[in-house]
C-alpha cells in the first residue's frame, strides 16, 4: 500500500501501466471544454491505443519536483 512518503509512485505506476496495457485513461473532472481548446482531442472515456511514451509529473512544496518519462519497448 502507498503511504505519504511515496506519493509520486502511484501516478508513475499508472503511467507505466497505461503504456504496457495500451490504454489512455480519461481526463478526471473534465466537465466543460473551453471553446478555445475545441481542436484538442480531450479524452472523456478510456481509450485503447498504442502509447509510445508518456510523462508523469509530481510537484511538491518548496521546489521538490520530479518529472519522469516512460517509453515502451
Amino acid at each position: 500500500m502507498l503511504n505519504s512518503d511515496n506519493r509520486p509512485v502511484k501516478p508513475a505506476a499508472i503511467t507505466a501501466m497505461a503504456i504496457v496495457r495500451g490504454v489512455a485513461p480519461a481526463t478526471v473532472g473534465l466537465d466543460e471544454i473551453d471553446p478555445a481548446c475545441a481542436g484538442v482531442d480531450h479524452l472523456r472515456v478510456t481509450r485503447s491505443t498504442p502509447i509510445r511514451a508518456a510523462l508523469s509529473n509530481s510537484f511538491g512544496f518548496g521546489g521538490t519536483n520530479c518529472c519522469i518519462v516512460f517509453r515502451g519497448v
